[in-house]
């Protein structure tokens, strides 16, 4: 399942029409919050119990093939994330629609086909409660400051004020700090 899903951060914002002209906006935040907190966190949440090595990839059918139908027997399951590294050209996280023996069936279709050896490892992510929850709330952070993207000043009489260069983002410390226990240290 992704980061958090439309209908959580529907929940937490406390949007009831199902026609909100939010929803939009939100469907395209979740996955770039998801990098974004994958990057800061340097962690990947790999679930490290649940893990297959070797497959093709079908860009014509956004499918990952297994010649020896293990997906079922690893413990993938329809609407797991998943982590894909070593491929020429496939690596990155993707969402698991279905699952056969031998084949997972992505959301996207942007894969290259290819045909990968040994070296090539799946691993199934694990989203931590508090990541999720995080997630949610820095999309609605952005939500709340969109208005002000791109603003750095501004004046109405008397009265003025100027933004702070952001860093992080732009994420407040409140939320910054509930992604810190899930933060790895980058070696150089």
């Amino acid at each position: 399942m992704p980061i958090t899903t439309l209908g959580n951060v529907r929940t937490l914002l406390q949007i009831t029409d199902s026609d909100s002209p939010y929803n939009d906006v939100i469907s395209l935040l979740i996955p770039i919050i998801q990098d974004w907190i994958v990057e800061y966190c340097n962690n990947h949440f790999l679930d490290d119990r649940v893990q297959y090595s070797g497959s093709t990839f079908s860009f014509a059918t956004n499918t990952i093939t297994d010649s020896e139908n293990g997906f079922e027997d690893e413990g993938f399951v329809a609407n797991d994330d998943i982590d894909v590294e070593g491929t020429d050209g496939n690596d990155g996280i993707y969402n698991v629609i279905t699952v056969a023996a031998a084949t997972l069936t992505l959301s996207i279709s942007n894969l290259v086909t290819e045909s990968s050896g040994d070296y090539v490892t799946i691993t199934r992510i694990t989203w931590p409660p508090g990541v999720k929850l995080a997630a949610a709330r820095m999309i609605m952070y952005d939500l709340k400051r969109m208005n002000q993207m791109g603003i750095s000043a501004e004046s109405k009489g008397d009265y003025s004020v100027q933004f702070s260069v952001m860093k992080n983002a732009g994420y407040p410390d409140s939320i910054l700090g509930m992604l810190n226990p899930y933060r790895y240290v980058k070696c150089r």
